[in-house]
């Protein structure tokens, strides 16, 4: 990964976020986040790649060019390295001329629209240029729209260029990669306290196809930098499934070569090892380790075998192809599994996307005007190697003597908005089957209904036939002198709770988007399993004021709703969106929490996931007493003010007076539990009407039990409006807080508060504690013996390279944990666990090799030194058994010596000879051997909801 791409992250004062996933996301961050110290800059130089821009607002859609062709318009490219020319400012004129902001990191294949206000910029901004990895670009109704190319396997760059007047305002983008096609170097951090973190050698990997699709052809597994050294023997290397699954051992097929130290996989090999294994997603985990056991590393990869074919097509309602629309770019989102891809329309009207894994899918071109408006959802099975999609272009994309453009402008002439199935998918493999019993509930037929009265509308789509997704068009008058417009939006489910907590593939999808209110995003989509886990209704509610839009003509409001049904047409999923002319009460529009914090550090999601499951967590401080001993003292010190979340929040009406906020969570997404204290005792700012900014939130002690699954946020806030009595708002219709397209957190405890494992806790603690774990994690440490040091940081607070706050580039998931190794004498006491890196056991080997090189008649050490093997052989393998282990690391050099070789290690009296009554073992598959855990041994588990 480049310098400067690691530094993307950090840069800047004012960390702006970009909508995503199920819902939008805020475009401020903390606007105190500082770079840290000796951050190199963040690269300014557009790339080749030629910047493009939309045509101005104003022109019909069907107008509009594909973002990949259509010439740039508003500003050139820039032919500075590092400062981009400012049209009518001279060469010399101050670099104050020109402001700089860095927008929060958005990810691959999306629409991203953002307020211009919230980037602290003028609603009637004149132009946006793009460059680097955004080609296209549009302002339109007070804000900021972009695409992201689809997933190169790298972080991507990008700079947007918005000019107002005079003044030129330099954004600079980080496209976040969701599947990193380099192997991710594993380490634990350094053994001990203040030891420097190892360095590991890079892994390149030759022979794998695009985005690491493996084939028949050779692979070449080669470290840089090491030398000749032999790893022949030692070294293991795995394919897992994501359910933990050995599927491979690489070891039986590949060869070494002892000239460059690398490992190849012949063709023939190869063939052999792909008729062993499944289509789809797969893991590989590598483990390289020196015949002397001083040399020990690890690696994994993400790997795709033979995924399904994707072939779309372009149709108009009436189902003629439409080939108007070549250059478009449909783009491809996939949710669990992470995969994130575009594809070209060609003249035809088709596009193609290859290698696609087995998940849900959300598709859509690239429209800035009308986000999502050609779009689809579809699930890949496990057995599908070909499917095909048909994307319905609505009538009003098209020219308007065509047969489709003339049935919907009937229908409109007839107050009746157009409703039609906007989506086909087919595939040649076969969804799992589901037994619903007799309580399944088959969808009504797609609605869409409108008040007479023209007061108010509702507009509506349920998901209907299997892959075939509904959609209704919205298309509402504002009259003129209307000075607010009220939007409520509403995702309700019957696949809730069972199958959303299940996280089945029968995951429906949904999405709305309303068009033509000022400076507003009112656009989103997202999946059941991740938006309804928590609740089976989700409403949103906005107040949009347009006194200036409705002063001498009539506004148009227009729009969609749409709803498909996954894997069967049972359990149905509806969207509906409420317009109506007037807004009442107090209400929260949105309320996101914001990554990276005020010190620049990303949180609540890893953001490298090589070795951590994706969240987002979210730390839950339950109590303030500590009634168990000094472990929770420690524990305790620095943990307020220390790895803080900041949150925003926005709400209508703007002017009202908002005199408390209080937060609270939930399991089920109703009945929040708040919390007693009023937020606005911390730190805020209010310098934006509608919004209140917290830049460093500490959230407030909850009460209640541990949560097994995952929890929803919830803000409330109580104010009052004009001369009216303080009012609440109401947490049913808005306030859920959201975080990277999700409003259901995974909730992480203190470990060591818990009374069963406090006594258990060593090792020193860091501030804001660092035993944060989920509650099945809990559990899992309550029914062991074992003694545990470092398993997650607060909100899995992390570096800006994506390495765990506490210095681990695991740990960042609540799930993963150090612990002692048996000491052989029925526990895990520190000396023979293993502190003082290793100390202890290594003069345990010491003195029982000079006990066998003596001949000494009475050996005490050679026996204890046979209970400490037995123990932790015995210990490794039934964890190692168990299928909710991912991995397990153990230490390199005397470690590998006498617990894998049976063997007095190198300097012993008895070098290198076996242990007496002791076998070599054949260490199990999920057992790796890493350096830097000589003081402990490591296990990552899946331990969440």
């Amino acid at each position: 990964m480049k310098a400067t791409l690691l530094t993307m992250a950090v840069l800047a004062s004012a960390l702006l976020a970009a909508c995503g996933g199920g819902t939008q996301t805020p475009p401020n961050a903390p606007p105190d986040a500082q770079a840290p110290p000796g951050s190199a800059p963040v690269a300014e130089t557009p790339s080749s790649t030629p910047p493009v821009a939309e045509a101005p607002p104003g022109t019909p859609p069907a107008a509009e060019k594909p973002s990949d062709t259509a010439p740039a318009a508003e500003a050139p490219p820039s032919t500075s390295p590092s400062t981009p020319p400012v049209a009518g400012v001279p060469p010399s004129a101050p670099a104050a001329s020109v402001k700089r902001i860095q927008l929060n990191e958005v990810k691959p294949a999306e629409v991203v629209i953002l307020s211009l206000q919230d980037l602290d910029l003028p609603a009637g901004a004149d132009s946006v240029t793009p460059s680097g990895a955004i080609s296209n670009a549009l302002l339109m109704d007070g804000t900021l729209r972009f695409s992201t190319p689809g997933d190169t396997g790298e972080d991507q760059e990008a700079t947007l260029e918005i000019k107002s007047g005079a003044a030129t305002t330099i954004g600079h983008v980080l496209i976040r990669s969701q599947r990193l096609t380099a192997a991710q170097a594993y380490d634990d951090g350094p053994e001990e306290d203040g030891l420097p973190v190892p360095v590991r050698p890079p892994l390149t990997v030759d022979g794998l196809g695009p985005n690491n699709t493996i084939t028949d052809a050779p692979l070449t597994f080669r470290l840089q930098g090491v030398g000749a050294l032999d790893l022949k023997d030692k070294s293991k290397g795995l394919v897992m499934d994501k359910n933990n699954n050995v599927l491979g051992r690489l070891e039986d097929f590949w060869s070494f070569n002892p000239t460059d130290s690398s490992f190849s996989i012949s063709v023939s090999a190869m063939q052999r090892l792909l008729r062993t294994l499944p289509s789809g997603d797969l893991n590989l985990g590598l483990n390289f380790v020196s015949k002397d056991a001083e040399f020990a590393v690890n690696y994994d990869m993400l790997v795709i075998k033979q995924g399904a074919k994707v072939s779309g097509r372009l149709q108009s309602l009436n189902g003629d192809p439409v080939t108007t629309f070549a250059g478009r770019k449909i783009l491809l989102k996939g949710y669990n599994a992470r995969m994130r891809a575009e594809a070209v329309v060609d003249a035809n009207g088709t596009f193609t996307f290859e290698n696609v894994i087995p998940d849900t899918y959300f598709l859509t071109w690239n429209d800035l005007r009308n986000p999502y408006i050609v779009s689809g959802s579809m699930a890949i099975f496990k057995n599908t190697t070909q499917a095909s999609v048909t994307l319905v272009v609505p009538p009003n994309m098209l020219e308007t003597d065509t047969s489709s453009a003339k049935l919907a402008a009937q229908r409109a002439g007839a107050g009746t908005p157009l409703s039609y199935v906007s989506g086909y998918t087919t595939q040649d493999g076969t969804p799992p089957p589901r037994d619903i019993g007799t309580t399944g509930i088959t969808p009504s037929a797609r609605s869409a209904t409108r008040a007479a009265d023209g007061a108010s509308a509702t507009f509506s789509a349920t998901s209907n036939a299997q892959g075939q997704d509904v959609i209704t068009n919205i298309n509402f008058t504002v009259p003129v002198g209307t000075k607010s417009v009220g939007v409520k939006m509403t995702v309700f489910t019957y696949e809730y709770p069972h199958y959303t907590r299940q996280q089945s593939i029968f995951n429906d999808t949904w999405a709305y988007s309303v068009v033509g209110l000022p400076a507003t995003g009112l656009s989103a989509n997202g999946l059941v399993n991740q938006s309804h886990y928590t609740q089976g209704r989700t409403s949103k509610t906005v107040c949009v004021d347009v006194t200036e839009q409705t002063r001498n003509a009539a506004l148009t409001v227009s729009g969609f709703v749409r709803a498909i049904n996954i894997g069967d047409y049972l359990l149905p999923t509806t969207t509906t969106v409420e317009l109506t002319l007037a807004c009442k009460g107090l209400s929260v529009s949105s309320a996101h929490f914001l990554s990276p914090n005020a010190n620049a550090h990303p949180i609540l999601n890893p953001i490298r996931t090589g070795a951590n499951l994706p969240g987002p967590y979210l730390s839950i401080q339950q109590s303030d007493a500590l009634p168990f001993g000094p472990y929770r003292l420690i524990q305790r010190s620095g943990s307020g003010a220390s790895h803080t979340i900041p949150l925003e929040i926005t709400y209508k009406p703007a002017d009202a007076k908002i005199t408390e906020v209080h937060i609270g969570i939930s399991p089920d997404g109703g009945d929040p539990a708040f919390a007693a204290d009023n937020l606005l005792g911390q730190a805020h700012t209010t310098d934006t009407p509608g919004k209140i900014k917290f830049p460093r939130l500490s959230l407030p002690t909850f009460a209640g039990s541990r949560v097994n699954g995952k929890l929803a946020v919830t803000v409330r806030i109580t104010g009052t409006v004009g001369d009216t009595p303080a009012i609440r708002s109401d947490p049913a219709e808005g306030g859920k807080v959201e975080f990277d397209g999700t409003t259901a957190f995974t909730p992480l405890y203190l470990a060591a508060d818990v009374a069963s494992l406090s006594g258990r806790r060593y090792g020193s603690r860091d501030a804001g504690g660092d035993s944060w774990a989920t509650e099945r994690t809990i559990n899992w440490l309550s029914n062991k013996p074992y003694r545990f040091d470092d398993i997650s940081g607060k909100h899995v607070t992390q570096t800006a390279n994506g390495r765990s706050i506490l210095g681990h580039e695991g740990h960042s998931d609540g799930q993963q944990i150090d612990m002692r190794y048996a000491d052989g004498r029925g526990g895990f006491g520190d000396a023979l666990g293993g502190q003082g890196n290793g100390a202890q056991i290594k003069k345990l080997i010491d003195d029982a090799a000079a006990e066998v090189a003596g001949n000494a008649v009475q050996k005490p050490s050679l026996s204890a030194l046979q209970a400490w093997i037995a123990a932790n052989r015995a210990l490794l393998d039934r964890e190692a058994a168990n299928a909710s282990t991912r991995v397990i690391y153990i230490g390199d050099s005397f470690i590998e010596h006498v617990l894998i070789d049976a063997k007095f290690p190198p300097g012993a009296s008895a070098a290198s000879t076996p242990i007496p009554d002791v076998m070599a073992w054949t260490k199990p598959a999920k057992v790796r051997t890493e350096a830097g855990h000589l003081s402990h041994w490591h296990i990552s588990i899946s331990a969440r909801p």
